[in-house]
């Protein structure tokens, strides 16, 4: 069973799981499942209520504030969960709905959809929605028009006005003796029964003031007191401080309830130490947060931080006994922090993930400050394009640093300018090609000269802008000149890594395989003894082992490392960060027939944002490519489910449909797409629109779509045009080194073609595809194919 909550993979054991558990983390509306209080007592009404929801799928659990309606849904959980594919928990005060979304729960705040009628729809799940408020009503309508068939719902409110009856489960107050347990627990000294059953009517029998009670009676406060004052509770005095208890009451109640829902929202804005966070919380319900496992995903990935929201800001003020004269000068606290992670390098992901999932904060600090060192610097770096205001940035005072005496106070602002031409380097693709955009590259290459000619900048900065006037140079179409500048930057510091990055892209590039290959083997071999490498560096190393030529390295470092290389996608993935998902599409597939099930595993965990957010053609490509696969993986692993089928095929063509432009390697995917989508007039359709047809897998697919037409129809004449589509794509293969390993998928593909032409030619090709491949899979796939298509064909 998995519970889904949080941002990152964590083998953890769960609530009411077991330790094959996997807790999979995506970053959304959904929260660690609270732990039950160990003071809990058991209802009555728990049995009937696991009753009702096997037969309704939904089930609202009401009452007033403070009886135990959250702790009931969580017992609840407790006791049913081993039977659910998924647990989830959210929050309901943090839950919005729309209409004309497609039943898709989402939170402005975090800026992005977590859909959670598909996880409903396909996986067994059981989501806990805890106090959703009136105006969120139609959340129950939209739950029961799923018609859900496995997965079950419980949701707890305080009104259920606007709820069928029959969905409904009211609280009743707690049973005297439990509340007594709950009232005594912890108390030494003996209490008369008269006074325990006043203090109970008085309070209704409510769990939470019973526990305020509890906590009073520790206090010293005494329940005697509390009820002789004309039996009226609400009115007695605390001696000490002469204060009414029920104003002792409510304002512990609320402190309490504040502190906690603060502490409760911290899952988003920035990162702080644990020790330090330690520190700050001794004082504010800190064994609860802990309890609650915040801690725990965090230390299972070695990334000794916690996510914390700045609105807590005034509650730590307190708690570390400022004055209300003092300031705690958290933006600067904040950008600190990452100085000193951007400067160490530290181990893990830590700065990568702080960098990506703090852009709100970084966007914020940037919009209420002027100075322009760090501020810009982060928000070039975790911004996208798009949403980046060039024009607000072209005034950049960059020229008067060519003469500055340099101090290590101007470092950031060196690399802020670096960055911010770079980033409008990017945007400039839009106009790339015209007098202007190359005018741009050759003032950005006379800018990095200029700065390096100041004999005062040490060595640390010197190297940083030689790196970056050598990708410069690359931009300028200077390759040689790059070169250059890279061997240069090895040779002084030969832990720089991103520079060697740049050397097995130039290398490759002009032929030089070798010494792209013993960069690609330092950097990987460091990165796996431990050495401090730049997230961002290792993925894109993984990425350049997409290349043909690199195909040892492949194996090497990816297909024979698989836990190493999936523990860092996992580790690096998240929603503000593209580049892990792209390293796992492009590499993934490398692997999704053999590990179908670790493909799988990587799939369902790694963050994805809907197409709806994303405007990248690129990117949405890569995302269309993923459901593809992710499909693959199903059906290679006799797993598929036809909804979740169903679901992955809508995504993937949402993603290609909405691209502006595409190539026609992509376009060539795609017609790869409506086959298996088993929509062949629409991959015919598309496969017009490639304009090159010099390699051999757009014939392939076009055969597929053939086939798949002849089947359907009949038709003789699309088993002609299968047959000849996929002898074109032979030819192509046949012809060309690049697409041989390819052959025995092809000679496969005629195999099934002529046998449904009744040809007995089939036979040979089979043994062909056999012998063609050295994929023990495959070729026990084609054993199993072949002596079912002979007993068929002789019948």
């Amino acid at each position: 069973m998995s519970i889904i909550r949080g941002n990152h993979l964590n083998n953890s054991k769960i609530v009411g799981g077991d330790d094959r558990s996997t807790t999979i983390y995506t970053n959304s509306v959904v929260e660690n499942l609270p732990q039950l209080d160990e003071e809990y007592q058991h209802r009555d009404e728990e049995k009937l209520i696991i009753k009702k929801l096997s037969e309704l799928r939904i089930i609202c659990i009401c009452g007033i504030s403070g009886l135990g309606k959250t702790s009931t849904s969580i017992a609840i959980a407790n006791e049913i969960g081993s039977e659910y594919t998924n647990i989830i928990y959210i929050d309901g005060m943090k839950l919005k709905t729309t209409n004309g979304m497609n039943n898709i729960f989402y939170i402005d705040k975090l800026g992005y959809k977590e859909n959670l009628e598909s996880i409903l729809t396909r996986q067994k799940t059981l989501l806990i929605i805890d106090n959703v408020i009136e105006n969120q009503s139609n959340i129950v309508e939209k739950i029961k028009s799923m018609k859900l068939t496995e997965s079950e719902v419980i949701i707890t409110t305080q009104s259920v006005n606007y709820v069928d009856k029959d969905y409904v489960d009211e609280l009743k107050t707690l049973k005297n003796d439990i509340c007594k347990k709950i009232l005594l627990k912890g108390v030494d000294i003996e209490i008369e029964d008269k006074y325990i059953n006043d203090i109970l009517m008085k309070i209704s029998n409510n769990p939470l003031m019973i526990k305020i009670v509890n906590r009073l009676l520790k206090d010293g406060i005494t329940l005697k007191e509390l009820c002789e004052d004309e039996g009226q509770i609400m009115k007695a005095e605390d001696i000490e401080t002469q204060q009414n208890i029920s104003q002792r009451i409510m304002r512990t109640f609320i402190k309490t309830c504040d502190e906690e829902i603060k502490v409760l929202y911290w899952l988003s804005s920035t990162y702080i130490d644990k020790g330090l966070l330690c520190y700050m919380l001794k004082h504010v319900g800190f064994k609860k947060i802990e309890n609650r496992g915040i801690f725990d995903r965090y230390n299972s990935i070695n990334i000794n931080t916690i996510k914390v929201h700045d609105l807590i800001l005034n509650a730590i003020k307190s708690i570390v006994n400022l004055s209300e004269n003092e300031n705690l000068d958290y933006t600067k606290k904040f950008i600190n922090y990452f100085k000193k992670l951007s400067n160490e390098k530290v181990e893990g992901n830590k700065y990568c993930n702080a960098l990506y999932m703090h852009k709100e904060k970084i966007n914020e600090i940037n919009v209420n400050n002027n100075n322009w060192g760090i501020e810009i610097y982060l928000l070039l770096k975790c911004s996208y394009d798009y949403e980046f205001n060039y024009n607000k940035w072209d005034n950049i005072k960059y020229l008067y640093l060519k003469n500055c005496n340099y101090t290590d106070e101007y470092y950031f602002h060196y690399i802020s300018v670096i960055e911010f031409l770079e980033r409008k380097k990017n945007y400039s693709k839009l106009w790339s090609g015209n007098e202007e955009h190359d005018k741009f590259i050759r003032q950005c290459i006379d800018i990095i000269e200029e700065f390096l000619k100041n004999d005062t900048l040490n060595d640390k900065i010197k190297l940083y802008l030689t790196h970056h006037l050598g990708k410069f140079y690359i931009y300028n179409k200077q390759d040689k000149m790059a070169i250059e500048k890279f061997e240069y930057i090895v040779n002084k510091d030969n832990k720089y890594y991103a520079a060697k990055l740049q050397l097995i892209r130039l290398y490759q590039k002009y032929r030089n395989i070798q010494k792209s290959k013993k960069y690609i083997s330092e950097i990987l071999d460091n990165y796996n003894n431990g050495y401090q490498i730049d997230t961002t560096v290792v993925l894109a190393t993984f990425l350049e082992l997409r290349k043909k030529e690199f195909k040892d390295e492949l194996n090497k470092y990816v297909l024979e490392n698989l836990e190493v290389f999936s523990k860092t996608i996992l580790q690096s993935s998240n929603f503000y960060f593209d580049l892990p998902f792209k390293v796992f599409v492009a590499l993934g597939k490398k692997f999704s027939y053999k590990h179908p099930e670790l493909y799988k595993k990587i799939a369902k965990s790694i963050p994805m944002k809907l197409s709806d957010n994303i405007n990248d053609d690129n990117m949405l490509f890569s995302m269309g490519e993923f459901y593809k696969d992710f499909i693959k993986s199903n059906i290679w692993n006799d797993a598929i489910n036809n909804e979740e089928k169903k679901f992955l095929l809508l995504e993937a063509e949402k993603c290609y449909n909405k691209m502006v432009r595409q190539s026609d390697f992509q376009i060539t995917s795609i017609v790869g797409f409506y086959v298996l989508a088993k929509k062949p007039k629409e991959a015919l359709k598309r496969s017009t629109g490639v304009k090159n047809k010099d390699e051999p897998f757009i014939y392939y697919y076009m055969s597929q779509a053939f086939e798949l037409i002849f089947k359907e129809s009949g038709e003789n004449d699309s088993i002609v045009n299968a047959l000849s589509s996929i002898d074109e794509s032979i030819r192509l293969a046949e012809d060309s080194n690049k697409f041989n390993t390819f052959l025995s998928t092809f000679y496969r593909q005629k195999a099934k073609v002529l046998f449904l032409n009744r040809d007995i030619e089939y036979i040979h090709y089979y043994k062909k595809a056999i012998k063609s491949t050295n994929e023990n899979k495959f070729k026990d796939q084609l054993y199993v194919e072949l002596k079912k298509d002979k007993d068929k064909f002789i019948r």
